[in-house]
């Protein structure tokens, strides 16, 4: 049974005429009439009554013609996604990300994205680095937003994202609020509010080799999970913590947002991908996302 069978059949069956229906299929009337009979010994049903007067659906034929316009219109709609597939306009797009990239930009980003292909279907999950870049050298992530200050992209092409010092939240009340940056000599005598090694091991250490670069150790206070309970607990004057910059635009009240004065800790985000799995859809973002970039 071939589709074009399927076709004329449904042809025939709206017009009940095989001259029109020959007519309106741009062919002869007799190869009409053949494919429907062999169509007819293929299903081993009748699915016209024929005489010299007219032609009309039998109860299967009737039954047929729905089953053939569903398989003839999923059919369409296949052709219509897989070459929207072919061309990054429809799919799955699957990207990892860190919470320090959930900025403005990203957002924006993926909110043109949308815009301009609405038959994408986009999966966002959040991963530690490492785990990111190993999902994308092994197809399961398209794209990633990585800490490249932690970790090396090795052979991965990507695009720089975001470079920003981490910086120190106070309260406003707190001795060292009031000066213009504080010294990371000054911090290392005071409770840093931070989460526990175990959530995620490669910041943590990163935070003390920052420290150790001076020849300190910061002293520990609460351990909080999350960076709103960090700046709950700062405001509650129970020390300080360390930030993105970008985390603190919108700020909290009671706390006040201060720089370190020597060389410390700086923040780089990059976007990247696996040219071994580039396809259209990740080609489509990229563009997107340098193009909303550079706006």
């Amino acid at each position: 049974m071939r589709i074009q069978q399927l076709e004329n059949f449904i042809v025939l069956a709206e017009e009940l005429h095989f001259g029109k229906a020959a007519e309106r299929l741009h062919m002869q009337q007799p190869p009409l009439s053949r494919q429907i009979k062999a169509l007819e010994d293929e299903l081993g049903v009748l699915l016209f009554k024929r005489n010299n007067r007219k032609v009309e659906l039998t109860e299967e034929g009737v039954f047929f013609l729905q089953e053939a316009k569903a398989v003839t219109t999923r059919l369409t709609v296949a052709q219509h996604t897989l070459k929207a597939m072919g061309n990054g306009e429809a799919g799955t797009l699957r990207i990892g990300f860190v919470d320090s990239s959930i900025t403005e930009r990203f957002v924006t980003a993926m909110g043109r994205f949308k815009e301009q292909y609405p038959n994408v279907i986009i999966e966002l999950e959040e991963k530690v680095s490492v785990e990111q870049l190993a999902a994308i050298e092994e197809g399961s992530l398209h794209i990633g937003f990585i800490r490249t200050h932690l970790v090396e992209t090795h052979e991965l092409p990507h695009i720089d994202v975001i470079s920003e010092p981490y910086i120190v939240a106070l309260a406003k009340d707190h001795p060292l609020a009031g000066q213009e940056t504080v010294s990371v000599y000054d911090l290392a005598k005071e409770p840093l509010i931070f989460f526990p090694h175990r959530k995620n091991p490669g910041i943590y250490n990163w935070v003390l080799n920052g420290f150790s670069q001076y020849g300190l150790v910061p002293k520990f206070g609460f351990e909080v999970v999350m960076d709103q309970a960090a700046e709950m607990f700062v405001a509650g004057g129970f020390g300080y913590t360390l930030l993105p910059s970008t985390s603190c635009r919108m700020g909290r009240r009671g706390l006040t947002y201060k720089r370190v004065k020597e060389p410390f800790l700086n923040l780089r985000i990059s976007m990247a991908w696996s040219q071994a799995h580039e396809c259209p859809l990740v080609k489509n973002f990229i563009e997107v996302f340098t193009q909303q970039a550079d706006s």
